[in-house]
């Protein structure tokens, strides 16, 4: 890992560091134009035998009753970028011009989000108050705007503001200061924010706010956003990674205009998640990992870098320009989260044994325990010598290894391995257990590629399955239209399957209720542990189509004692123990073994006390009554948006491991984590047998009192 390089250090440390060129006089603009004239703490680029203006490309344009600062290049008129620095309105920058001057890449008030304005910089909530969708009013006051450098191979200015609160106090004062220079034909931007806080003030838990770009969308424009580990749109919603870049064709453009964000590893937070607002919206969002605080009198600074371009993206040169900008290796995520860099030394050690052994069962272990361990991370650096064993891997006639070192070169970001795996899922002549591992792995790494595919999946009998419950790995607009269109033609496994999908997600959950109104989904088939979380995720919208939820029984007694009175020794010798067990597989099988069958969610019943009537009834007409630590019901939600219930299997440092009902083993990074909430409730769900008929709970009853397996009855 290199040293930040010190000659961009020391350009940062003097942007953030240097004062206005002249004091605001009662709030007006007080400003010395650049040019001949410069601010007395910022030198001009000169070289001893260079004349000045030789190195002059750009240039500043101070409109001071516009309040305005315009970045010309010489020998031009028409300027590439615009400040705008109104006194009681937030600054913002636009228009920005594509390097060719072919189009504009930024949009001011777009009738879609009037608030947003080109790029610009407004938190959500600052001590309760909305800088973000105000941006103008009592709201914003211009203290100065400073033009810091008018002329050269790079220009600076800056702008100073207050944050007021409702009474016109200040509550932060911020100050933005710009460099701008041209390389190569492309847009450089380096900034620098700084926000010292007038009282203590607090930037509250937000999905956005912060530093803004709106570029501008339409109905129909190409355009997408794709960041560092290559999630595009939707997929990098919510994702902390290093950098984004948006591109858009614009009119008259037959290739994309680009700017990309660069995250600075020395923020707070890095490398932060980015808001992706599906509308070519895009901007880093701390507030989305939780509130902050600036104490009174300090002050926090912020830095990012922009590029802007045209032509084809080339995540590489990004990752490049990336690494210039901040002078380090790029670090995953995971490695974010880890307080220290033991990890990528384990990887080393493991890689090293690998290559050095020839025995294909050790180094099959050795891969299947390094993919344990890296479940749930994405994007990961690999090892050094990685690329030259996994090339090797890939040629070897043993399968296994082939198919275990694909997966874990898609974890490490190899575009080429996701592109094999990809190639292995269409493929209907390779075998059903290659296609599904290979799905799994490309979903589990949200994959967008592989999402688009599940709609072919499912005329697969084989694969069906897996491309239902594919749905809720990667959000895809098209899944409920397209599940709940083949609903009722699908077996009942298929359609459980459906409704535990749509359930995992609150755009999908809207369209699964709307289905349950208009009869598509059928009241009896919304299991009860789907029932509660639907009630949790869509409050009184899911209970006014399916009625209420039923609470924790609040007369124990008085239900116990009815059950007690209607299973009588007679009737349970009446009831089937074979058709007990059927009632068994529908109802409790997801998550309790008995004889080996059965999930591994709650405890295993083979040795428990189910020869008592009354153990069974207390244990089932009130699971939450006494629940152990290791069975309570945790909530996970994702910052993009993915619902999980289950239990906590496995934990560490950097992961949760979840058992569900719909999966035995759901990796979940902590990074990814937007809400975790523990419950004091057991994962079964309260009124179980009040859905039963008469019948069915004795059957059932019957079958939990056997002592060894029987036929299930067909």
């Amino acid at each position: 890992m290199r040293l930040l390089p010190l000659l961009m250090l020391a350009g940062m440390v003097g942007c953030g560091a240097a004062g206005p060129a002249t004091e605001p006089v009662g709030g007006q603009l007080v400003v010395q134009v650049a040019g001949s004239a410069v601010s007395p703490d910022v030198k001009p680029d000169v070289k001893p035998d260079v004349k000045p203006d030789a190195l002059a490309r750009l240039r500043i344009v101070l409109d001071e009753k516009k309040g305005t600062v315009s970045v010309v290049r010489d020998g031009q008129a028409r300027p590439v970028l615009t400040q705008n620095a109104r006194p009681d309105f937030r600054p913002y920058i636009h228009p920005i011009v594509a390097p060719d001057g072919k189009g504009v890449l930024t949009e001011y008030s777009p009738g879609h989000h009037k608030h947003q304005t080109g790029l610009y910089w407004g938190f959500t909530r600052v001590n309760g108050r909305d800088y973000f969708h105000h941006p103008g009013g009592d709201y914003w006051k211009r203290k100065s705007l400073t033009v810091l450098k008018g002329k050269g191979a790079a220009v600076q200015w800056r702008t100073v503001y207050d944050l007021l609160d409702a009474r016109g106090a200040p509550v932060l004062s911020e100050r933005q200061t710009w460099k701008m220079r041209v390389i190569d034909g492309e847009y450089l931007l380096d900034l620098t924010w700084n926000g010292t806080a007038q009282t203590d003030v607090t930037i509250d838990r937000y999905n956005y706010g912060g530093l803004f770009l709106r570029m501008p969308w339409k109905k129909g424009i190409v355009g997408d956003a794709v960041n560092a580990a290559g999630r595009r749109n939707g997929a990098a919603e919510g994702q902390r990674d290093v950098w984004v870049d948006v591109g858009i064709q614009l009119a008259g453009r037959d290739d994309l205009a680009h700017i990309a964000i660069f995250d600075h590893p020395g923020n707070k937070g890095f490398p932060q998640p980015w808001r992706i607002d599906g509308q070519l919206g895009v901007g880093p969002v701390r507030a989305r990992l939780g509130a902050w605080k600036i104490d009174k009198g300090a002050t926090e600074t912020i830095r990012h870098q922009f590029l802007v371009y045209t032509g084809d993206r080339n995540r590489q040169r990004l990752d490049k320009r990336w690494t210039e900008y901040t002078g380090l290796a790029k670090r995953p995520k995971v490695e974010a989260a880890r307080p220290a860099a033991r990890q990528p030394d384990r990887l080393a050690l493991l890689v090293k044994a690998l290559d050095e052994t020839k025995d294909s069962t050790l180094r099959a272990a050795l891969m299947r325990g390094m993919l344990d361990g890296l479940a749930g991370r994405r994007n990961v650096v690999p090892p050094a010598r990685w690329a030259d064993l996994s090339a090797r891997l890939a040629r070897s006639d043993n399968a296994s290894l082939r198919e275990l070192s694909q997966r874990l070169s898609q974890i490490f970001g190899d575009e080429d391995a996701a592109a094999r795996a990809l190639a292995t899922v269409k493929d209907r002549s390779g075998s059903v257990a290659s296609r599904r591992s290979a799905l799994r792995s490309l979903l589990d790494l949200q994959n967008e590629d592989a999402s688009d595919l599940l709609e072919s999946l499912l005329v697969e009998p084989a694969l069906a399955l897996d491309a239902i419950r594919g749905y809720a790995a990667v959000e895809n607009a098209t899944a409920p239209a397209v599940l709940l269109g083949r609903f009722r033609k699908m077996s009942p496994v298929h359609r459980r399957a459906v409704v535990e999908t749509l359930a995992m997600r609150k755009r999908y959950a809207l369209r699964l209720v709307d289905a349950v109104k208009q009869g598509v989904v059928s009241r009896d088939e919304i299991p009860a542990h789907v029932a509660r979380s639907l009630h949790g995720l869509l409050g009184d919208r899911f209970v006014k189509v399916y009625g209420k939820v039923k609470p924790v029984a609040r007369d124990r007694r008085k239900l116990i004692a009815r059950y007690t009175k209607l299973l009588t020794p007679a009737v349970i010798d009446k009831a089937d123990a074979s058709r007990g067990r059927a009632v068994f597989k529908k109802t409790c099988a997801a998550c309790h073994l008995l004889y080996g069958d059965g999930g591994k969610i709650g405890p295993d019943l083979t040795g428990s006390n189910r020869g008592n009537l009354a153990y069974i009834l207390l244990n089932s007409v009130d699971p939450s009554y006494d629940v152990p630590d290791a069975y309570k019901m945790v909530t996970i939600v994702t910052l993009d948006g993915r619902v999980l219930n289950g239990i906590v299997g496995e934990e560490d440092g950097t992961r949760v491991v979840l058992k569900t009902v719909e999966r035995p083993r759901v990796v979940v990074a902590k990074e990814d984590i937007d809400v975790r909430k523990v419950s004091s409730k057991s994962m079964m769900p309260d009124g179980q047998f009040e859905k039963m008929k008469p019948r069915e709970l004795s059957d059932l009853i019957k079958y939990l009192r056997t002592t060894g397996q029987v036929e299930i009855a067909r």
